[in-house]
């Protein structure tokens, strides 16, 4: 490699009859693993296919983890893989076509998933190139891995050739020249490496025995370049190599249900997140690329899943049921129809009397009142006499109230006769006693007219 400068691909992507975890929907869900990447230090976005097929992001700020949020708007058909260029994140999964995907987060707000087109039998693996562009891979149709550049130097998709090296993924690495190495696992479970500026660019096989596809740590000091690899292996567990330790060491005997996915925390320090069961488990890792890492405990992170939607808000009260609501509603307590402001049709209440003058007022022969049949009638005096209940007996038939028969009533004398009836709006007629004759009062229903 000597003065050149390199850029390292490394692939965590596994092929579909291998990467169908518990959460997967679907048989044709290939490469169901997580995506995590770093923003700035202690700052991270975690990518994970829901069980229904819709990428969900969670965002870890100052060490905290937030609530999952939905990247609505594809039914992806793989695991996600993402990458910051910049301050934008660009996440990308194959959809429902076979095509990958692409969707931005700027400014905190998606912009929209968009097809890159082909057709895939891989899930889509991502990095940025040290000139702001980003690098895809997939594996196509015909069992060869592809890939394509976005951004800088945009192409179309190509084929790197070297059929049966299932999944491809990218690392960046800035200290040599253009040179890029692509790291994939074969067909057979060995991890590969293909320096793409060689003469002539071939597969060289590392050998090994993997169930999963690598996830990379990495560091650039501007001089040198070291790389740690964390795959998951033949007996799912965790298995992890870099520069300084050489060989593979196991971390640990958890069972993993996916491939994990890594990113920088800090220098020197890292977290790798991977399936375990239905849920997302991480762990720490400090000092990698030395030859004494230190591995922090699994944690759960829990089943990855949106928070329910609040419940909708109630509908506006209706009180009496009548279909006006309350806030248009003059009668709340009983039924009516919105062009009577959801009021019911007032009682009939026509009062009638017999009477003659005499000193100061009149004497009363007799008083009558037709009212609604069933109604409860009610007269009474504002002096001059007993208060009379009664029950209406229809609209052509009198009831006497007997009780006012051949009573004197004083001028300034009020008659008040009130009907009423369950659901029915109440009606008041007052009469009046003034210069010695009856003034007759008009039908009043409140709230609304009779």
């Amino acid at each position: 490699m000597g003065a050149m400068r390199r850029l390292l691909v490394l692939s965590a992507l596994l092929c579909a009859a291998m990467c169908v975890t518990p959460l997967a929907a679907r048989a044709d869900v290939v490469d169901d693993n997580p995506s995590v990447v770093a923003t700035k230090e202690g700052n991270l976005h975690l990518f994970v296919r829901g069980s229904d097929g819709v990428i969900l992001y969670r965002t870890m700020t100052n060490l905290a983890w937030g609530a999952w949020t939905a990247v609505a708007g594809l039914d992806a058909t793989s695991g996600p893989s993402a990458v910051v260029v910049g301050t934008t994140v660009q996440l990308y999964a194959r959809g429902p076509d076979g095509a990958i995907w692409q969707n931005a987060l700027v400014d905190g707000q998606w912009r929209g998933w968009v097809s890159m087109t082909g057709g895939f039998l891989s899930g889509p693996a991502a990095a940025q190139l040290f000139n702001g562009a980003v690098q895809l891979f997939a594996r196509g149709l015909d069992g060869q891995p592809y890939y394509r550049q976005t951004g800088a130097a945009t192409s179309d998709w190509a084929g790197l050739g070297g059929g049966g090296t299932a999944a491809l993924a990218a690392f960046p690495i800035y200290n040599y020249g253009s040179t890029m190495e692509v790291l994939g696992r074969s067909d057979s479970g060995t991890l590969r490496r293909m320096v793409m500026n060689a003469t002539p660019p071939a597969w060289e096989d590392l050998g090994g025995n993997f169930l999963g596809a690598p996830a990379t740590l990495g560091a650039n000091s501007g001089t040198s370049f070291h790389l740690d690899v964390l795959v998951r292996a033949y007996d799912n567990t965790l298995f992890h190599r870099s520069d300084a330790l050489g060989n593979w060491n196991r971390v640990d005997g958890t069972q993993l249900a996916s491939s994990p996915t890594a990113a920088e925390t800090g220098t020197g320090r890292g977290v790798v997140i991977a399936r375990v069961g239905s849920e997302l488990w991480t762990m720490t890792i400090s000092g990698y690329n030395t030859t004494t890492p230190i591995y922090g405990a699994w944690s759960s992170l829990g089943v990855p899943t949106t928070a329910p939607p609040p419940p909708p808000p109630p509908p506006p009260p209706d009180t009496d049921g009548d279909g006006v609501l309350d806030s248009a509603d003059r009668c709340t307590s009983v039924g009516g129809p919105a062009i009577r402001s959801g009021c019911p049709k007032g009682l009939v209440a026509d009062p009638s009397i017999r009477y003659r003058v005499v000193r100061g007022g009149i004497r009363v022969i007799a008083y009558y009142v037709k009212a609604t049949k069933g109604a409860r009638v009610t007269v009474t005096c504002s002096r001059g006499c007993r208060k009379s209940i009664l029950r209406g007996r229809g609209s052509t038939r009198v009831v006497r109230v007997n009780r006012l028969n051949g009573r004197r009533l004083k001028n300034g004398t009020k008659i008040t006769t009130t009907v009423t009836l369950n659901n029915r709006l109440t009606t008041t007629v007052v009469d009046r006693v003034r210069r010695a004759r009856r003034v007759e009062g008009r039908p009043v229903c409140k709230p609304v007219g009779c």
